[in-house]
């Protein structure tokens, strides 16, 4: 593979970018602690927000079609 031209971070932020909440939280996590990225608490707590409100927009969306079928 070729993991060593790319950082996993750039394929987590390529991933939170698109929505992903697993990969929102992961790369807060990396930005955090400073793995495999600068660390940078601001940007991470913006990630770990985005993370929570994807998690409760899918939850919501579970319980709407859960309700409805």
């Amino acid at each position: 593979p070729f993991f060593g031209l790319i950082s996993v971070q750039s394929y987590f932020k390529l991933a939170a970018e698109l929505g992903d909440p697993d990969a929102q939280q992961d790369l807060a996590f990396c930005l955090a602690n400073g793995k495999g990225c600068k660390k940078d608490r601001k940007e991470a707590a913006k990630w770990y927000r985005a993370a929570v409100s994807s998690h409760l927009s899918a939850r919501t969306t579970t319980r709407i079609h859960h309700i409805l079928d």
